[in-house]
C-alpha cells in the first residue's frame, strides 16, 4: 500500500507512506483495507495539526518575530483589526 502523503516543504520531493501487506487471498484484501485506512489517517492528521494556540496567539507571534518594515508592520496590523476585528 502506498499513500501520497505531500510536498516535502525543504526538499521538494513527493512524499509517500507505505506498507506492505502479504497474501491475495480474502483476508490479505481486508488487511489491506484496514492499512490503508490507518495510512490515509496518519495523512490526515499531517495535513491538520492539532493545536491549543489561539489564532490570535499565533499572528500575535509572527508579527513580533516576522523580519518587516514597521510601515508595513503597520499596515498588516491595521488590516487585521479591520478584517479580523482585534487580533
Amino acid at each position: 500500500m502506498r499513500v501520497y502523503s505531500g510536498v516535502d516543504p525543504v526538499t521538494g520531493r513527493e512524499l509517500y507512506l507505505s506498507e506492505t501487506v502479504r497474501g491475495t487471498d480474502k483476508a490479505a484484501y481486508r488487511r489491506a483495507d484496514k492499512v490503508m485506512t490507518t495510512l490515509q489517517a496518519q495523512v490526515d492528521k499531517q495535513r491538520s495539526p492539532s493545536t491549543t494556540v489561539s489564532f490570535s496567539y499565533a499572528i500575535d507571534e509572527w508579527l513580533r518575530t516576522a523580519d518587516i518594515e514597521p510601515t508595513t508592520r503597520h499596515g498588516y496590523v491595521g488590516y487585521l483589526d479591520r478584517t479580523i476585528g482585534g487580533c
